[in-house]
């Protein structure tokens, strides 16, 4: 996100959404400052950050070093028909 207020307005668009599909999302973190708000949408977390956080705590690195699972075919076969 450019700034906090634009940070702010994404994750208010992502609630508006998930609630207008009436999926349960279970709070929201770090909206008030908009450095790094946290979107806890159940069975998927947003994050959004600001590019100087993003940096700061370089995520794509950490996610990188982290083990991989295969899907379960259920879960590839869900996927595949929402693709």
């Amino acid at each position: 996100a450019r700034s906090a207020r634009h940070a702010q307005a994404l994750a208010d668009e992502i609630m508006q959404q998930v609630a207008a599909q009436k999926w349960d999302y279970f709070g929201v973190e770090g909206f008030q400052h908009g450095h790094w708000i946290l979107v806890d949408c159940n069975d998927v977390i947003v994050h959004i950050f600001q590019q100087e956080t993003r940096d700061l705590y370089n995520v794509e690195y950490l996610y990188a070093k982290a083990p991989e699972f295969p899907l379960s075919p259920e879960t590839a076969k869900l996927m595949e028909a929402n693709a």
